[in-house]
């Protein structure tokens, strides 16, 4: 029992984060009765596994009383609770344990504890059978991963901390914002995260929303809480090229009813004119002189449709003149004593 005792507490290959760098990672530790050599491969395949799971392992070691703390706490139905202010100190969100023992020369026993929260670990054991070489290692560990990848956190889920961890509580207003802690995507808005103690710089970001960076300090033991309202953006979003407007018809449609008015009004006015009577004749003392104001209200609504119609056509060829260039087309109008016109010269 010393033997092994002192064997446990001699390993520690851990990938996670440091303590300097105040980034949070996840934790790979591989202990037992086996040669470091081996451990080292079982660490390097694990570690390989769990990033293919969105994990983020990162490379730390512990000392040999926190590895000889974290296996026995292993022995408890929810061992988090006594595992986590460890854990909190190194940063890690999550871990996973391997106990490499070595049953006969060729055959290894590897059992794997993921713990992820305070909820019970995902216990996963296979055996090496025919353990002569790395692959042997590198295949029983793919098959511990097979197993356990259905009940370990999808990409993009994130973890809450248990009770009483470091951690921060992200919310906004609205919900739904990226969410990084030291640059580093922890997941939407609202959620809480574990962090180490200490200062810590948040960035949340949302498409209709200008984004926000703060610095907070979590306080240890506790869920600091972090509530930011989010600004509507000021200016429009450059990635996105308005095309061209079109021009209004309103005018042009207006133009054009006036004119036809006009015009309508002018025949009217023309066809009532009465013309004065010869001298020494029987004839009216009063007539309606209407001809002159009829011929004006023509002139006009000519003038005025002739212009409503030309802006009416420059409206309906506006967008296609934005990409096939100016029309080499001119509109003209023209009237005199006979009557009015509108047309269109140039190349169509």
């Amino acid at each position: 029992m010393k033997r092994s005792g002192l064997i446990i507490s001699s390993l520690a290959l851990v990938f996670g984060t440091t303590r300097g760098a105040r980034a949070e990672g996840d934790g790979v530790l591989v202990y037992g009765s086996v040669d470091k050599k081996i451990r080292q491969v079982v660490a390097a395949a694990v570690a390989d596994g769990v990033r293919r799971q969105a994990w983020d392992p990162r490379d730390v070691e512990f000392s040999g009383d926190e590895t000889d703390k974290i296996t026995a706490c292993l022995a408890l139905p929810k061992p988090w609770g006594c595992v986590g202010p460890i854990l909190n100190r190194k940063g890690f969100v999550k871990l996973v344990t391997v106990n490499v023992r070595r049953e006969t020369t060729t055959r290894l026993e590897l059992t794997a504890q993921f713990l992820i929260g305070d909820g019970v670990p995902v216990v996963v054991r296979r055996w090496c059978e025919a353990c002569k070489n790395d692959v042997a290692i590198v295949d029983t560990v793919g098959e511990i991963m097979t197993a356990a990848q259905d009940k370990l956190p999808r990409a993009g889920v994130p973890v809450s901390p248990p009770k009483g961890a470091t951690a921060l509580a992200l919310s906004s207003i609205p919900s739904g914002a990226r969410a990084s802690v030291d640059h580093r995507l922890v997941g939407t808005t609202d959620l809480v995260v574990a962090v180490t103690s200490g200062p810590h710089t948040v960035t949340l970001e949302h498409p209709d929303f200008e984004p926000v960076t703060q610095s907070v300090t979590a306080e240890d033991g506790k869920a600091t809480p972090v509530a930011i309202t989010l600004k509507t953006r000021t200016h429009p979003d450059t990635s996105v090229v308005p095309g061209p407007r079109a021009p209004s018809r309103v005018l042009p449609v207006s133009l054009i009813g006036v004119g036809a008015t006009a015009l309508i009004g002018g025949i009217v006015a023309v066809a009532m004119d009465e013309d004065p009577a010869p001298r020494g004749t029987d004839h009216h003392a009063t007539y309606s002189d209407t001809g002159p104001l009829g011929a004006g209200m023509i002139a006009g609504g000519v003038i005025a449709g002739g212009v409503g119609l030309v802006l009416l056509l420059r409206a309906h060829r506006g967008t296609d003149s934005a990409t096939m260039g100016a029309s080499r087309a001119t509109p003209i109008v023209f009237a005199d004593r006979s009557g009015g016109g509108v047309g269109w010269v140039g190349h169509f």
